[in-house]
């Protein structure tokens, strides 16, 4: 058991700021000038400066390059992420991470392993506090919000696998709140009563339950003095292994149905093959795929056709009534047993592709891939897949690659559905759906056990504000697949298809999932944030998650503490895996009060409040107009600035620029969040879905895929076998980069650049990992033995003609292993997404302003929207205004 602790909370209020001059930079200052004027410079800026930690020096000065006396403050020295956040160092110089009360986290993208001591892991619970004030308007004052980021099944990077504890026929929890037993109840002896009874104090209500065996669920060793040997009493999460009333009355058993669009457009797209050989590639990866059950159905602009197989023989059944879909077979004759089937399968499979090319024989090359305009039912199939797995849940995988604008659920063109309502203000917003046909499904999909998926391929037209609310409330997933203005794409979507299928099916996948919040007298869960968009109270329900899936609880005081109070937070979240076992995960997190500004500040999760800021904006879009978002934004970042300037730094000067460490970030990442275009006023109708994706995936991914996505990793690459050594051992000048370090069992990465366009050279080589790709941007001036080193050819023309588009893993030379072993090391640290590979090849001419890599250069202007360090000045500028109006 764990008691309160107070002592654990650092009262160091060394390096909890940024203390800079801030001052505007004259067009004639020199280099030498600004270092003296302009001291934006983070805490880690101090050590020597040497050629590998400040801003790369090449032989080229490229015309897209600004000087730095152009901008309006030192671009180098303003806060960004750097090569000392890719590893977390404990105070014992190792990487393990222990979940000490009041302790902060690391960066989500660092590098680190979990211990789990006395809270829960921030793998799973990362809460934007943590540390909490007093009462809830000392929270406003700071413009702060409190909230906790939950990602309730994330596998990856735990230290331990979470215990697995058989209770029998009981839990034992309070009967007061309904706590279940944890690592902080206090378990202890009360001489209240005449037996001298043995009690457990909850520590989420205080309530004192008594403690003996006759109490249902209270264990022989729970009365010892040596408990030890459970988990439950020491270890923060544990999965309790549920007793029968917890259980289903239906025993679930996994089931996949693929749906899949072979009209024209996708056949011409070899869509459905591609399809059926990644489903075929993964099928004895699928988690206890003996007992899993698949079936398949195709469908196109009439009809949906599902197969199935009887005496031994593969049928056909087709389903035409596309006004009011459903499923013409029953569950036991659709699905199929995989473990049992495999030749039928193999069988099924072949059938399948014949009845696709028979379909299509007669199909001429005259579908405009650029304007495609057929339209299939896969609103119909939505509906009809779900019909299919009512009896028992299961997972239902739709692909298409048009839109859908007849049958069940049919939409029209956005442009004509906003001339019809040209005057209903909330029918105009490209987030609203056409109808609410797929918010009962998703409900009803959520209830039993169903998880809906969505795979749209190359399609402008299908209107997914409308489809996705299916899969968004049951669990599911959504993918866009776009080709639009990016060069040089080749294969890339397929492969990011492929492995996106495969993480679904062989990955672990948990159906049934409810969830529920218990708290501290005092605290209070204002609403609940993820792709549904909001939810009150501190219960609801999924069809269905994956190791990914994220959410957010929004949390308020809702009366007065003292000074090292503590406040208790517990989720449970009962659920059934693929093997049909049913548990219910318990997770625990406690919280210190502190009334002092630099210990609130300095124990801020920045990555857990950038979160908490996305799920917020995105859930006002329905109801809010654009500019009072951005609004919004801007000032969750001005208001909190201001309030530490107020009452922890007051002494200093107007004109210096003053931000906590734990907050430095902030303005980059709301800068880079406004460059994706979502809460532009003027969005291209063919950028919609795009959008609209970008909205889905920022609300279901984990915090580190955010962030990442927010401010990719940029890196040189071509210097790294000679030129470019490890900067923590200057010194020794040791060329290591692309190398195992045995310290951390990790690959050496190269430096950090900053996001722009500044660094670029022709005479180098870069590659950006944003964690949905990895890519790699080849310039023509570089020495002719990087090309045949990586590619065994003598030069750029002949290395761009051959059309390569990845690397070779068999080529042994030390630079492409090099490469080859940091690529790996990015993939590992973004926990099991293998992100596709992007090769570039530009050439001096190409106008890189324009280029695809201009959407990657984060600092850079994009679209309307300034670049950083003009950002930074702006924001600035408004908390002056503040402080003077204040």
């Amino acid at each position: 058991m764990i008691n309160n602790n107070n002592n654990i909370l650092s009262n160091n209020k060394t390096n909890n700021f940024i203390n800079n001059p801030f001052s505007r930079i004259d067009d004639q200052t020199t280099d030498s000038e600004i270092s003296k004027k302009s001291s934006f410079s983070t805490y880690h800026d101090t050590r020597k400066i040497t050629p590998q930690n400040q801003t790369p020096k090449h032989n080229t000065s490229q015309k897209h390059k600004t000087p730095i006396n152009k901008y309006s403050i030192n671009p180098i020295d303003i806060p960004r992420p750097n090569q000392e956040n890719e590893i977390f160092i404990n105070k014992d110089k190792t990487h393990i991470y222990e979940t000490n009360i009041g302790s902060l986290a690391p960066n989500s993208n660092s590098f680190y392993l979990v211990k789990e001591t006395q809270n829960s892991s921030c793998e799973y619970i990362r809460p934007t506090l943590n540390l909490l004030p007093p009462s809830q308007s000392f929270l406003d004052e700071t413009g702060l919000s409190f909230g906790l980021c939950i990602q309730p099944f994330n596998e990856e990077w735990i230290q331990s696998p979470i215990p697995k504890v058989e209770i029998g026929d009981n839990f034992f929890r309070c009967k007061k709140c309904k706590s279940y037993i944890n690592n902080k109840y206090n378990i202890t002896f009360t001489n209240n009563n005449i037996n001298n009874k043995q009690i457990a104090i909850c520590n989420i209500c205080h309530n004192e339950n008594d403690f003996d065996l006759n109490i249902p669920g209270v264990k022989n060793e729970y009365l010892n003095d040596e408990n030890t040997s459970c988990p439950e009493l020491i270890i923060p999460t544990i999965d309790f292994i549920a007793p029968k009333k917890f259980k289903s009355k239906k025993v679930f058993i996994p089931h996949y149905l693929f749906m899949i669009d072979i009209s024209e457009t996708s056949y011409q797209l070899s869509l459905p093959s591609y399809i059926l050989n990644c489903i075929k590639d993964n099928l004895d990866s699928i988690h206890n795929s003996e007992n899993s059950y698949i079936a398949f159905a195709l469908y196109d602009e009439k009809r949906i056709y599902y197969f199935y197989i009887e005496k031994d023989d593969i049928r056909l059944s087709i389903m035409a009534d596309i006004q009011d879909p459903f499923c013409p077979l029953s569950m036991k004759k659709l699905y199929i047993r995989i473990g049992e089937n495999k030749e039928k399968i193999s069988l099924l499979f072949e059938k399948i592709t014949i009845f696709i090319e028979e379909k299509n024989k007669n199909l001429k090359n005259n579908i405009n891939m650029t304007n495609r305009q057929i339209s299939t039912i896969t609103g119909c199939s939505i509906k009809s897949g779900v019909d299919s797995l009512l009896e028992n849940g299961g997972r239902v995988m739709i692909f298409t690659c048009n839109p859908c604008f007849h049958g069940f659920g049919g939409t029209m063109n956005r442009e004509n559905y906003n001339k019809i309502n040209e005057k209903d203000i909330h029918k105009l917003n490209p987030f609203f759906p056409q109808n609410n046909l797929f918010v009962e499904i998703g409900e009803k999909a959520a209830k039993s056990k169903i998880v809906i998926d969505q795979f749209i391929f190359l399609t402008e037209l299908y209107d997914i504000s409308t489809y996705s609310i299916a899969s968004n409330l049951s669990g599911g997933e959504l993918f866009f697949y776009n080709d639009n203005d990016e060069k040089g794409l080749g294969n890339s979507i397929y492969e990011k298809l492929y492995y996106e299928i495969t993480r679904i099916l062989t990955r672990p996948n948990y159906y049934n999932c409810k969830f529920m919040l218990r708290y501290s007298k005092g605290l209070d869960c204002s609403e609940i944030l993820g792709p549904f968009n909001k939810k009150l109270g501190e219960a609801f329900e999924l069809g269905g998650c994956d190791p990914d899936y994220c959410y957010y609880y929004n949390m308020r005081l809702t009366q007065n503490f003292k000074n090292g109070d503590n406040l208790d937070i517990q989720l449970a979240v009962l659920y059934e895996d693929n093997y049909s076992n049913t548990y219910v995960r318990v997770f625990n997190y406690t919280f210190s009060i502190s009334n002092e500004v630099a210990q609130l500040y300095g124990f801020m999760d920045i990555d857990a409040i950038t979160k908490s800021i996305i799920y917020k904006s995105l859930s006002l879009i329905y109801n809010s107009d654009k500019p009072s978002i951005i609004n919004y934004l801007e000032d969750k970042i001005i208001n909190s600035f201001k309030y530490y300037r107020l009452k922890e730094k007051k002494g200093t000067r107007l004109d210096q620029l003053i931000l906590p460490l734990s907050l430095q970030y902030l303005p980059l990442y709301i800068n880079s969040l406004l460059k994706l275009g979502i809460f532009s006023d003027k969005i291209d109708p063919n950028k919609i879905n795009q959008i609209l994706y970008l909205s889905h995936k920022l609300l279901r991914e984990p915090i580190f895929s955010t962030i990442k996505f927010l401010y990719p990793k940029f890196y040189r690459i071509d210097d790294i076998e000679k030129d470019q050594y490890d900067i923590n051992k200057e010194e020794l000048k040791v060329y290591d980069i692309g190398l195992i370090n045995k310290e951390i069992n990790a690959i050496q990465k190269p430096l950090l650049l900053r996001l722009s366009k500044d660094i670029i050279d022709f005479d180098c080589a870069y590659l950006i990992d944003d964690g949905e790709f990895i890519y790699i941007f080849i310039f023509n001036q570089i020495d002719i033995a990087f090309y045949f080193d990586l590619f065994g050819t003598n030069n750029f023309e002949e290395t761009k003609n051959l059309g390569i588009t990845a690397l070779n893993p068999e080529n042994n030379s030390e630079l492409n292993q090099r490469i080859l072993n940091i690529i790996s090391q990015l993939r590992k640290e973004n926990k099991g997404c293998i992100q596709p590979i992007r090769l570039f090849f530009i050439e001096e001419k190409d106008d890189i302003i324009n280029h695809f890599l201009n959407m990657l250069l984060k600092e850079d202007k994009i679209g309307d929207i300034c670049n950083y360090p003009e950002y930074l000045c702006t924001i600035h500028q408004k908390i002056q205004e503040r402080i003077q109006e204040y």
